[in-house]
């Protein structure tokens, strides 16, 4: 692996699973081989630096254009571990699919464009309490720049090697014996992908949308690769 993994999607900027995994694997010590415990802490050390001004973030505010996050703004807001459908994880997991953005307040939906967050209490309506809704800042990008910048390469020990008993190894065993433990080759990602899904659907375990298993499959293929196994 080098420094052509960090792929983007519309260069020069970095979407925000991009910039958490540059975080994760290029930036973090590498004594951390726990991947719930070390993907969360990417998102609380982004979260730092934007709070801080170390890091300039754009997004869409409440279904707006993409646009500039003013730094105050991160500050009424939270990075929450979700699943492929935009719900909060709350317990530990080895995958996270995706992180959500969402406000601390909960609002009135009459106040708000974008109502995929519901809040987990009532706020005060006109009448009577409802139900609320968080506002939430989605399609988060960072100039690649910017986040190279603020989270250098090198400066920390490689991530121990990836343990066995995780969720993607476990299932790749799984398939031919194990041949594409470490690597999709020679049959390639998208063949190995469909065997993957294949295997999923006949052991009734395919419980996430087709692009977060791809996310982590991929995931998966970067930590071994980066060790050589």
């Amino acid at each position: 692996m080098d420094e052509s993994d960090f792929h983007l999607v519309q260069p020069p900027f970095a979407q925000l699973d991009e910039a958490l995994w540059w975080i994760e694997f290029r930036h973090m010590d590498g004594s951390k081989s726990d991947g719930w415990s070390s993907t969360l802490e990417s998102a609380d050390r982004l979260e730092a630096a934007l709070l801080d001004g170390t890091l300039q973030g754009y997004g869409s505010l409440d279904a707006g254009p993409v646009q500039l996050i003013e730094r105050w703004t991160w500050t009424e807001f939270e990075f929450l571990a979700a699943d492929s459908e935009g719900r909060r994880i709350e317990k530990k997991v080895d995958y996270i699919p995706q992180f959500i953005v969402c406000s601390l307040k909960a609002y009135r939906a009459e106040t708000l464009k974008n109502l995929s967050q519901r809040a987990s209490r009532l706020v005060a309506g006109i009448k009577e309490n409802e139900l609320g809704f968080h506002r939430v800042i989605d399609q988060i990008v960072f100039l690649e720049s910017d986040v190279r910048r603020a989270f250098p390469r090198g400066a920390v020990q490689a991530k121990a090697s990836p343990p066995l008993d995780k969720k993607y190894p476990k299932f790749l065993k799984e398939i031919e014996g194990g041949k594409y433990l470490h690597s999709p080759e020679p049959l390639g990602f998208d063949q190995v992908f469909g065997l993957l899904i294949d295997y999923l659907k006949r052991t009734r375990q395919l419980n996430s949308a087709d692009s977060s298993i791809r996310k982590g499959l991929q995931r998966h293929y970067k930590e071994f690769s980066r060790h050589g196994q």
